[in-house]
């Protein structure tokens, strides 16, 4: 008797063991096919972007690229693209630096439209080496290395310490939305060497 009892308990715990097991993994298929809790991209995935640097003529921007965390946030990925840019194109490569190192990106929105406020701080203004080649060459590789690298980018506007920016070195009037720029681009091989080159487009020069 003792021997039988023995045995349907034993057959009852493996019928709980049972149950509770299948129910745990009916609820986690549940989370996964209702929220998405694992078909979410692995942590640590990477996402290519977008670089515009001074090209080997010193007056067109050529493009190369990165690669930064795809489960940051849109703040935090428009501002890793920017970091990448005032650290300058790696080794090896025959492009030049477009921005001052120094430069701060003290704040960013992103309105409707598509269109991302970059609120920077004086450093940006203060360091920058001046003239209007190379005024127009970081203003360009900034919205160009935004646009094309976040597809949720449609415009760029440039804000100085809270207020919209009228220059950055005296040349081009900074005043409302930016679009990416095709012509200011130029081709270059692994050797540096140019393949291609556009006129230099004059029509946002203050005279």
């Amino acid at each position: 008797m003792k021997k039988v009892a023995l045995i349907v308990i034993l057959l009852l715990c493996f019928a709980v063991t049972a149950f509770l097991l299948l129910r745990d993994r009916g609820a986690t298929e549940q989370a996964d096919d209702g929220l998405g809790l694992f078909s979410t991209l692995d942590e640590g995935e990477r996402q290519k972007v977008f670089l515009y640097f001074t090209s080997r003529d010193g007056l067109h921007l050529s493009v190369t690229t990165a690669e930064i965390d795809t489960t940051a946030s849109r703040q935090d990925k428009v501002r890793r693209v920017f970091e990448l840019l005032c650290q300058g194109p790696g080794e090896g490569e025959t492009l030049f630096p477009v921005l001052p190192p120094e430069a701060v990106l003290r704040n960013i929105f992103l309105a409707k439209k598509g269109c991302l406020y970059l609120d920077f701080g004086p450093e940006l203004i203060n360091m920058h080496p001046g003239g209007s080649t190379a005024e127009r060459l970081s203003i360009y590789a900034i919205v160009n290395s935004m646009i094309e690298s976040f597809q949720w980018v449609n415009n760029v506007l440039f804000l100085s310490e809270g207020k919209e920016m009228e220059t950055l070195a005296g040349h081009i009037n900074h005043s409302g939305k930016w679009t990416f720029n095709n012509d200011i681009i130029t081709l270059v091989d692994d050797a540096g060497e140019i393949q291609e080159v556009d006129e230099e487009l004059e029509k946002d020069i203050i005279r």
